[in-house]
C-alpha cells in the first residue's frame, strides 16, 4: 500500500514531457540542466538476490549503448524517464551508512528538493554475522519501516556523496510550525511514536500542504 500511495504521488504534477533524460548532480537539477538520452530508455525491476546484497533499490536502466549504460549507473544522479523521476542510490548517504545499487522513484519536494521514500540503509554486516536467513529476516523487517529521505545539496568538496536529511519528528515540528499548520502537526504526532516518521504517515501530510509535486 505505501509503494502504491508513493507511486501515485510521483505521478502528480512531475512534469508531462516523454523526454527521457539525466543529470548528474543537484546543481544541475536545480538549474534544469539535463543531458538528452538518445537510445530508448528501458527499466527493469532489480531482482530479489540483488537487492538482497546492495540494497532495497527497486530500478536499473538500459539504452543497449555500453557507454551511456555505464553513465546511468556510475555517474547519473537523477533520471527522468517520461514523466516519472528516478534517483540513483549508489553514492546517496545518512549518517555515513549508504543505500547500495540502483535507483529509487523519486519526487520534487518542496521547490527544488528531491523527496526519496527508502529503506533506512541497511548493515551490510548482518549478512556475514547470520548468513542468508537472519539477513533475509532483516531486510524483511526493514521493507516495514521506507522513511522519506531529502536530498538537496551536493556532496561537499572533496568527496563524493549525496548527503540526505531524514524527515523525522523535529523536521516535521518545524516544517509544520513554518507553515502554520498545528492540525496537521496534531495529525502527525496521532501516528505511534516509533512509526510518525514512516512513509505511510507523512506523504499525506506532505500531500496536504502541496509539497510533493
Amino acid at each position: 500500500m505505501r509503494r502504491f500511495m508513493f507511486s501515485i504521488l510521483c505521478l502528480i504534477a512531475l512534469g508531462t514531457s516523454a523526454q527521457e533524460k539525466y543529470c548528474t548532480s543537484y546543481s544541475d537539477f536545480k538549474a534544469n540542466n539535463w543531458v538528452e538520452i538518445d537510445n530508448p530508455l528501458q527499466s527493469k525491476a532489480r531482482t530479489q538476490n540483488q537487492k538482497f546484497w546492495n540494497g532495497g533499490n527497486d530500478f536499473q536502466f538500459t539504452t543497449g549503448d555500453k557507454q551511456m549504460d555505464k553513465t546511468l549507473k556510475n555517474n547519473a544522479l537523477v533520471v527522468m524517464m517520461g514523466d516519472t523521476m528516478f534517483v540513483n542510490c549508489k553514492n546517496l548517504e545518512y549518517k555515513k551508512r549508504l543505500f547500495g545499487k540502483g535507483y529509487a522513484k523519486a519526487c520534487r519536494f518542496d521547490g527544488n528538493k528531491i523527496l526519496i521514500v527508502n529503506n533506512p540503509p541497511a548493515d551490510v554486516s548482518i549478512g556475514i554475522m547470520f548468513g542468508l536467513i537472519g539477513a533475509a529476516i532483516a531486510e524483511s523487517n526493514r521493507l516495514e519501516k521506507q522513511m522519506c529521505y531529502v536530498l538537496h545539496s551536493d556532496p561537499l568538496p572533496g568527496k563524493k556523496r549525496f548527503p540526505l536529511v531524514l524527515i523525522d519528528d523535529a523536521f516535521m515540528e518545524d516544517l509544520l510550525n513554518n507553515y502554520n499548520a498545528p492540525e496537521l502537526l496534531e495529525k502527525y504526532n496521532q501516528a505511534p511514536k516509533n512509526k510518525r516518521n514512516y512513509a505511510n504517515n507523512v506523504l499525506p501530510i506532505l500531500e496536504e500542504l502541496k509539497l510533493i509535486e
